[in-house]
């Protein structure tokens, strides 16, 4: 099987997966009643946008096959070195404790931490630049989701 079939299947697994859990999973397993849109966000919101995520990675894979050079082709078989690897485990673990102190520390102190350590790991080396680039994007997407969507984030079981 070559490339470029296996990403068309891969492209196309994902967005299938996508749109299945948007159109048929999510609205058959979670109860929806009219009280959510009253009191708070609807317990679909977050799967449904995680859905959406999903479709849409699904749809730049297959509109890669489309436009993909062969030198991206030639860059793909190119193994990562050992500091690289580092780099990504610690990604996921970062990931990892990010959501486990959510609940803890609240978002806006577990977003700023990790978006510290996330722009560390990237490679971004002058403090300042690091402090204002996760201060920023934790105030906008507070910001965002607090005022444009109305989800209110949970200040933490340390901090309430």
């Amino acid at each position: 099987m070559t490339t470029n079939t296996r990403e068309w299947i891969v492209g196309l697994v994902v967005l299938t997966f996508g749109l299945l859990t948007i159109f048929y999973i999510i609205p058959t397993q979670v109860e929806l009643t009219e009280d959510y849109e009253r009191t708070g966000i609807s317990p679909a919101f977050f799967p449904t946008l995680a859905a959406w995520i999903v479709v849409v990675l699904g749809g730049v894979l297959l509109l890669n096959c489309f436009i993909g050079s062969h030198a991206e082709e030639e860059k793909k078989g190119r193994a990562l070195s050992l500091p690289e690897e580092l780099r990504v485990l610690a990604s996921f673990g970062v990931a990892f404790l990010f959501v486990f102190c959510y609940k803890y520390l609240g978002f806006l102190i577990a977003t700023l931490v990790s978006l510290l350590i996330f722009f560390t790991l990237q490679g971004i080396r002058p403090i300042l630049k690091r402090v204002i680039m996760s201060m920023a994007n934790t105030i906008f997407v507070y910001l965002f989701f607090h005022y444009v969507m109305k989800v209110h984030f949970l200040p933490g079981m340390l901090f309430r």
